[in-house]
């Protein structure tokens, strides 16, 4: 079976502290052990136990981590792990977080990623205090990297944010106003009004406008700007449509789709998960779909969305992120997943931008008046982890929907052409 023991979720493919549960599950129950956290039910009534789903997982936290133990997960095997990786790692002069992140994040140790080696964890905390008095434009150029102050940093990528939702409201919120391009920029490039609905029928994936969107916003990237060889940009690309893809949805659906459980995609179309829709697969499906077209279309991309919405929507909507959160994160998972396949000098240089991400979310988490700065970003760090594997996943489904020929060629998957050259090179 394949069923999730705390909350019913049909992803739950292996084990996880002892018992089957899915990923987002084992994530929440690592993050609670590794944190310390402790919750309080949420329930008017004590003695019943809150009701734990994978569409409603996130409203009683108490009881979700009481079925976790309930269902056999070890507290035990998740200090063991951090306990082995600390004995493995030489000692570090730093504190807080510092030694469970290290774990956590220790991505290829953990088989997240195929073929991707991870042999720097991510920083705890801020490799120095970047932080300056000055403001002036000279204190802020993109082309210095590193030299860079927080604020400065997280300003620039903010507005980088902002105006890519300016792109989007302009090319996929038909009844949007010119004056909309002006209010709320932070919250979401649409309003509920502005979305449509979902159709299989006219659904062809990624667009190459949405590619046009990120390109422009990937040059805003100050790692981007000090690449020189042709090969590690277009690396960076494809990443960062990648991660938006995945991450950007996770935003619009936090914003204006949770309460009524639907899934918010980026160009402001939107699915209905409960009940969860047909992936296609079921006995008789093709019977439900006009054309094999259609039919074949929905099993390549529906069983991807439903992941999306349990594995990476729902621990991202239970984080609460910031506006300035949700950008840094983004692109620190775009350089977390990079690095590795970068040349010798973009390594480096992806090195130091990551860094600099890092401080500037130990910053944001200042000046938001969080508590524990450093455990706020260990947390974010942790939902990372989530968010990388669900964005392999896709990247290895889009290149068997473009290259394995896994479709019938009757019924062939129409990606728009330059969508296709990004799909076909297995980054």
């Amino acid at each position: 079976s394949s069923i999730c023991l705390v909350c019913s979720s049909p992803s739950a493919h292996s084990l996880h502290f002892g018992a089957r549960t899915c990923k987002a599950c084992a994530a929440f129950f690592r993050r609670t052990i590794s944190m310390g956290i402790h919750y309080a039910c949420t329930s008017v009534a004590a003695t019943v136990p809150c009701s734990i789903h994978y569409h409603l997982r996130m409203i009683c936290r108490a009881c979700r981590y009481e079925k976790c133990l309930g269902v056999g997960m070890k507290e035990g095997m998740v200090q063991r792990k951090l306990d082995e990786n600390n004995k493995s790692s030489p000692p570090k002069h730093r504190k807080g977080i510092n030694t469970e992140l290290r774990a956590s994040s220790n991505y290829g140790a953990r088989g997240v990623n195929q073929g991707w080696k991870e042999d720097e964890p991510v920083p705890a905390e801020p490799m120095q205090d970047r932080r300056s008095s000055s403001t002036s434009k000279d204190s802020f150029d993109v082309r210095q990297g590193p030299f860079m102050n927080s604020d400065d940093v997280i300003a620039h990528y903010r507005d980088s944010e902002m105006a890519l939702h300016d792109r989007r409201r302009m090319l996929h919120a038909p009844d949007a106003r010119l004056l909309d391009l002006f209010d709320d920029r932070e919250e979401a490039p649409f309003r509920r009004e502005h979305l449509r609905e979902f159709n299989i029928a006219t659904f062809a994936g990624p667009s190459r406008s949405d590619l046009m969107c990120v390109v422009e916003q990937t040059r805003d990237l100050s790692l981007f700007k000090r690449l020189t060889i042709r090969s590690d940009k277009t690396l960076v690309v494809r990443y960062v449509y990648t991660v938006d893809y995945v991450l950007a949805s996770a935003f619009l659906t936090e914003k204006l789709g949770m309460k009524e459980n639907i899934l918010v995609l980026i160009d402001g179309t939107f699915l209905r998960m409960k009940p969860l829709p047909l992936t296609g697969y079921e006995e008789n499906a093709h019977a439900q779909f006009k054309t094999a077209q259609e039919w074949e279309t929905n099993k390549a991309f529906i069983p991807l969305f439903i992941r999306k919405w349990t594995e990476v929507i729902i621990p991202f909507c239970e984080m609460r992120l910031s506006f300035n959160e949700y950008v840094l994160l983004k692109t620190l998972i775009v350089y977390q997943m990079v690095r590795y396949r970068l040349t010798e000098d973009g390594r480096r240089l992806c090195s130091q931008h990551r860094d600099m991400i890092i401080s500037a979310l130990h910053r944001t988490a200042e000046l938001e008046g969080v508590h524990d700065p450093v455990q706020r970003v260990g947390e974010i760090i942790l939902l990372m982890s989530t968010i990388i594997n669900y964005t392999s996943s896709l990247i290895r489904q889009c290149f068997n929907i473009t290259v394995c020929n896994q479709l019938n060629a009757d019924t062939e998957i129409k990606l728009d052409s330059m969508i296709q050259e990004m799909c076909t090179w297995k980054f």
